[in-house]
């Protein structure tokens, strides 16, 4: 079943943005998605890490985000990335080569503009495996880098 940008931008101005799990579990009804997403509560660490080595797809779609530590920990243990254009994302992830960078929220940026952009990213993510590939080994590189904690210390310290 495909999803339809339409149907879904529809929802959000019925009942707002989804921010809680009623919400979502209601779009996910009209859409015909349930069984497509798992809810997984809080996890530790160790889990936290397993559900990233077995994620298809790691979604960064935050409309500001200054430390994206999520999508670093993703990064580094190569979950293909595809992450919106604001705040610190694109200080610590090159789009075309890390993975794909979408526009989001900005001046002159609709809701609208914004669901295209990441729906467009997100198919052309599932659409070629072997920039997918690619995508997730330049990112884990790309990340070990960033995330070096002697490198960063030694930063700090001069």
């Amino acid at each position: 079943m495909s999803w339809d940008v339409n149907e879904a931008l529809a929802y959000y101005r019925r009942q707002g943005a989804p921010g809680d799990q009623n919400a979502l579990r209601s779009l996910l009804a009209e859409q015909k998605l349930e069984g497509k997403v798992q809810f997984l509560g809080r996890l530790s660490a160790e889990e936290m890490k397993e559900e990233y080595l077995k994620a298809g797809l790691f979604v960064c779609c935050s409309s500001n985000e200054n430390s994206p530590n999520s999508l670093g920990e993703a990064m580094l243990l190569g979950a293909p990335c595809v992450a919106a254009d604001v705040g610190g994302i694109p200080s610590i992830f090159s789009g075309g080569e890390d993975g794909i960078l979408y526009r989001g929220f900005g001046p002159g940026r609709t809701l609208e503009d914004v669901v295209r952009a990441l729906s467009l990213a997100i198919m052309q993510m599932w659409e070629n495996p072997k920039d997918r590939e690619r995508y997730s080994g330049n990112a884990a590189k790309h990340a070990r880098i960033t995330h070096d904690k002697e490198k960063n210390y030694k930063k700090m310290m001069e």
